[in-house]
């Protein structure tokens, strides 16, 4: 029996962006689950977290203590600079305790 003819059976599938779309069995569908499709708003809300990930590092590397929750913040808006702002947050923290503690 030839493999021609026989399509993958309805689901969601990977469409190479990193999303996945839905296949009906013959078509392509506009349904998309994981990601947004990409759009003006979504170009501007990345920008907004880029701008949001920049204040929190700085403040991380300044002010360790509002970094911190900064970090925090960043991972509940599930961005991934936000484990990295509290890294440097946490860092910083004792690098201070350690340099004014003698």
């Amino acid at each position: 029996m030839s493999e021609q003819g026989i399509s993958p059976p309805p689901g969601f599938y990977d469409d190479g962006t990193g999303a996945q779309r839905w296949w009906d069995g013959t078509n392509w569908t506009e349904h998309r689950n994981g990601a947004l499709a990409p759009n003006a708003a979504g170009d501007a809300e990345s920008k907004v977290i880029s701008w949001t990930a920049t204040i929190g590092y700085i403040l991380a590397a300044l002010l360790p203590f509002i970094g911190f929750f900064v970090g925090l913040a960043l991972i509940a808006r599930k961005d991934r600079h936000g484990i990295g702002v509290v890294l440097l947050s946490t860092v910083a923290f004792f690098a201070y305790i350690y340099a004014f503690a003698r």
